[in-house]
């Protein structure tokens, strides 16, 4: 699917498969990687690299990799539909959460009839970490709804505080007044375990959890605790340390958490292409400022 959306898209690009070029030379003709799913070390073999760009959002692993360049430019791909799925999947669990549906679906199982009362969305406070393009996408839909947004930004993100959402740049201010924590944080050298003990003690008591980042982000034995103790009552977790989630893990069967299989929001290559596209028209003209997506590797994103 990618390499056709590719070439439809950038007709006047010579596209190849890096599996395809078993010769030196050839090789060596490669100015541009359009990354997927590598192995560590794969781009070693390409000596005149002058733009790596990934077709994900995520560039941790590629950052990660000794054998990336650090003197090639690297962007990640900031495609708008990205973005739509990615905030449709956050509502759903919000709303899932707070309307009380996962609850509904265990009564069912039992052949419960017991309505609860779901306090109106206007009294909820919703946290999103990691105020990109994706957690602001997830904000509007979020506020939609009526309830108050809060935004983790960076010191440096130059997005001002504004309707229907405001920002905060701490982190323990944005858990401690929230019912549901959506995280969309980069993984870094510096998020890596985040979401600790330390982290669940500054959360309201009851809070919930979505997990729709990495799942390196979260200490597993932390959680688990967490959710033993009753600090949160509902955790929802599309992305995991190890993946596939083992068939063993407690994760499976905890009344209190639902797995998706890392699908909160896919890449399509149709939308995604054109984005790439672009960047690399930017590239070809000497416009590396006008490449979205640049990743600065000293913040990790």
């Amino acid at each position: 699917m990618w390499i056709d959306a590719l070439r439809a898209a950038l007709p006047e690009e010579e596209l190849v498969l890096s599996s395809d070029l078993t010769d030196g030379q050839a090789v060596d003709a490669v100015d541009v990687a359009l990354v997927r799913g590598i192995d560590p070390g794969d781009l070693g073999r390409f000596r005149r690299l002058q733009l790596i760009h990934c077709l994900w959002a995520g560039v941790d692993r590629l950052i990660a990799d000794p054998a990336v360049p650090t003197d090639v430019p690297l962007a990640r791909t900031v495609d708008p539909a990205m973005a739509d799925q990615m905030a449709a999947t956050a509502l759903a669990h919000v709303l899932d959460i707070c309307l009380l549906h996962h609850d509904y679906r265990e009564k069912q199982t039992r052949a419960s009839w017991a309505p609860r009362h779901a306090k109106p969305m206007a009294s909820k406070t919703v946290a999103i970490l990691g105020f990109g393009s994706l957690g602001r996408r997830c904000a509007e839909y979020v506020a939609m709804t009526g309830a108050t947004v809060i935004g983790l930004r960076s010191n440096r993100t130059t997005a001002a505080d504004h309707a229907p959402w405001t920002t905060t740049v701490n982190l323990e201010d944005a858990v401690a007044v929230a019912d549901v924590v959506v995280n969309l944080l980069p993984l870094t050298n510096e998020t890596t375990g985040v979401l600790n003990t330390a982290l669940f003690a500054r959360f309201r008591q009851g809070a919930a959890l979505i997990n729709l980042g990495r799942g390196n982000h979260v200490v597993e034995s932390d959680l688990l605790a967490a959710l033993a103790e009753g600090k949160l009552r509902r955790v929802v977790l599309d992305v995991f340390a190890q993946e596939p989630l083992p068939e063993d893990h407690p994760y499976w069967r905890h009344p209190q958490v639902t797995v998706t299989p890392h699908v909160a929001a896919e890449t399509d290559p149709t939308t995604a292409a054109i984005v790439i596209a672009a960047n690399i028209r930017a590239f070809r003209a000497g416009r590396t400022d006008a490449i979205t997506g640049l990743v600065d590797r000293a913040r990790g994103y």
